[in-house]
């Protein structure tokens, strides 16, 4: 999940979303990229749940195109739409 995908999720700002990483607590980047820093959806959604308990979702998004493959730097293979 980048940056602009955590924006999306909690309709904060990027500049907002950087100020959180930065803070005790925030879910530590699983990699970073040339286009900037990737976190685990899971990571984030838990983070979401226990801080941000409105924006927390009953059923996990669709994270084919976000989440990575733990143990492994690739993507998640896509599945059927």
């Amino acid at each position: 999940m980048g940056l602009q995908e955590i924006q999306q999720r909690l309709g904060l700002s990027r500049q907002r979303i950087q100020q959180l990483s930065g803070r005790d607590g925030f879910p530590s980047p699983y990699q970073t990229l040339a286009m900037g820093r990737v976190w685990l959806a899971d990571e984030i959604e838990t983070w979401i749940r226990t801080h941000r308990p409105a924006r927390a979702r009953s059923t996990p998004p669709d994270r084919q195109q976000s989440q990575f493959c733990e143990g492994r730097g690739d993507r998640a293979p896509n599945s059927s739409k």
